[in-house]
């Protein structure tokens, strides 16, 4: 009948009643930290006691009606989207990542960290950051250590941070690398010295989070009421999804634990400041529109992204910031344009003369 959307019985339900969710939490992200409906005092949502164990028993309560919403970390849904589809469920949306970066727990500081010093980190990306502002330092995952010094490594993946902190005690490593949030829900005794995306000086290193770090999803049945939808999402969260996902889709999901990637809303006099701190016309550029004007009212999407070579000499980046509207179209030309950077940049080096000698890529990803 026209005039009104008709939905169907679990979701009429849930417009008039608690809205009911579980959550499916992992070590390195904390969905109890990053969620504001949690509060006692929203009695719109309840929450259901039985954690799901992943995805496939997330979806399965939902599809079975035991809750209306799932909560979940971002990583977790790449490649599942036909999975997720298939059980008649959707993504919402997502919220704005609250604490991305990452942490180095140890003593000193990354600078002041002895010559040969061990660091510690599970992330692929994290490694190849911290020796190309350290090469002189020695960077391992925690089954390399467990290795060198034939120790087990914890079963639990959420007891490894104190393990490498005990390690760090019996000066076996110098120091370990963990999520922000993870940090947070730990007592651990050792201080914390935050790795950020954004240099506080001009030259200082940075690190690009991981892709859908510290993003968390919802996901829901089918034809879930938006009206409950923009309750829990927010818009720079779903920028956040809808930008990465694309990303990735494009490279593929073997890229990610490469990929760096960053994706933030920018008011245009933060832009300007720093097109002028920076001394880079190209940041003010994108401010202004086609007329000459300067776009005050307009929010902009800024995204960086940056692959590193396995030995940390070399990096290739790209950022890219654009007005809001429109910035689908502008995110699929900068995709096109990534992926023939990394293509050229990874790709043999063609001879110019058959006497050349061989050369190798100017970017190798893998040893």
């Amino acid at each position: 009948m026209y005039g009104y959307t008709e939905f169907p019985p679990l979701e009429a339900d849930a417009m008039n009643e608690q809205i009911l969710f579980t959550m499916l939490e992992t070590h390195r992200c904390s969905i109890s930290q990053n969620s504001n409906f949690l509060s006692e005092d929203n009695e719109k949502f309840k929450f259901i006691e039985n954690n799901a164990v992943d995805l496939n028993s997330g979806i399965k309560m939902l599809t079975d009606g035991e809750v209306d919403l799932l909560a979940l970390p971002g990583d977790l849904i790449v490649g599942e989207m036909e999975n997720i589809i298939s059980k008649d469920c959707e993504i919402l949306g997502a919220k704005f990542p609250r604490r991305p970066n990452s942490v180095l727990v140890s003593n000193n500081k990354l600078y002041f960290q002895p010559k040969s010093a061990i660091i510690i980190s599970d992330s692929e990306l994290i490694r190849r950051q911290l020796i190309r502002v350290r090469p002189d330092i020695s960077v391992k995952s925690p089954s390399e250590i467990s290795n060198y010094y034939d120790i087990k490594t914890p079963n639990n993946p959420s007891e490894i941070p104190i393990w490498l902190e005990d390690l760090c005690e019996e000066g076996k490593i110098d120091g370990f690398v963990i999520p922000r949030t993870t940090y947070d829900t730990l007592n651990l005794k050792l201080r914390r010295h935050a790795l950020l995306s954004q240099p506080q000086e001009m030259g200082d290193p940075y690190f690009l989070p991981s892709p859908f770090s510290d993003l968390l999803v919802f996901i829901a049945r089918s034809r879930f009421p938006p009206s409950i939808s923009k309750q829990i999402c927010e818009l720079e969260g779903n920028t956040n999804l809808w930008v990465q996902s694309r990303v990735l889709n494009a490279l593929g999901s073997e890229m990610m634990k490469y990929l760096g990637i960053e994706v933030r809303h920018r008011q245009v006099p933060s832009l300007l400041k720093q097109s002028e701190d920076e001394r880079d016309p190209i940041i003010g550029e994108a401010c202004i529109s086609a007329d000459g004007e300067i776009q005050e009212d307009e929010v902009h999407i800024e995204i960086r992204m940056e692959i590193i070579s396995f030995d940390g000499k070399r990096t290739l980046s790209i950022q890219r910031i654009t007005p809001y509207s429109g910035y689908e179209f502008k995110l699929t030309s900068t995709i096109i344009d990534w992926k023939k950077m990394i293509d050229a940049s990874t790709g043999k080096i063609q001879k110019d003369h058959p006497k050349d000698i061989n050369s190798s890529a100017f970017l190798i990803i893998e040893e």
